[in-house]
């Protein structure tokens, strides 16, 4: 019995479509998607990443020195008034009294790792107090100003500048650090362009811990 043309083309994009199918398939099995961002669900890349940060656990049990800092004005390059450019110096010590939420940055971050916290930040803020979180940086440049200005993000943010602060820096990696006692830190988690996925576990813990203790 032949075959009509029809019947042939029909089977033709039928087998095509399974084949397409099959490819696409294969391609995406390996990831997961979450708000908004494509992840590696690999085990070899989750174990990879889980080593790493691992590894990055040196800030935890550091001590920060007493040092002076500078309070960073956000309005500082907005304004021409020279009293309003004045940014006052305080101690670290002062700064980290109680428990804190510290992201800890030098100029050499990666950049999109910072910004990205930057706004976490600002949502943890709604649900803990204002006064336990702060930013402390070696250097803020005015691009940094302008984006937390622009954004409406309402965080302390503070530069040591080339003082030493105490911790033993991983490579200049950022860090979230929790301090419970005023200068030790207790929990940290390094960012980087691989772990950075990860941080909602780090304020998941911290959120959990202050609503504990309230209750």
């Amino acid at each position: 019995m032949k075959i009509s043309v029809f019947s042939f083309l029909t089977v033709l994009i039928l087998l095509f479509s399974v084949f397409v199918f099959i490819v696409l398939f294969n391609k995406n099995r390996n990831y997961v998607t979450s708000d908004n961002k494509t992840e590696p669900a690999n085990s070899d890349k989750n174990q990879y990443i889980i080593e790493r940060i691992l590894q990055h656990m040196q800030y935890e049990g550091n001590k920060f020195h007493d040092i002076n800092v500078k309070e960073i004005n956000c309005d500082w390059f907005l304004n021409s008034n020279e009293d309003m450019r004045e940014e006052r110096t305080v101690s670290l010590s002062e700064i980290l009294q109680g428990e804190k939420v510290v992201l800890y940055y030098t100029r050499s971050a990666c950049n999109s790792c910072i910004s990205e916290q930057f706004a976490l930040l600002n949502k943890l803020k709604k649900k803990i107090r204002q006064d336990h979180i702060i930013i402390l940086a070696d250097y803020v440049e005015d691009n940094v100003r302008l984006y937390l200005k622009s954004n409406n993000i309402d965080i302390r943010i503070y530069e040591f500048g080339d003082k030493k602060t105490g911790l033993v820096q991983v490579s200049d990696v950022p860090a979230l650090l929790f301090l419970t006692s005023g200068d030790s830190v207790v929990t940290s988690f390094v960012l980087d362009m691989d772990t950075k996925y990860y941080a909602d576990y780090f304020y998941q813990f911290v959120e959990k811990k202050f609503i504990k203790e309230k209750e």
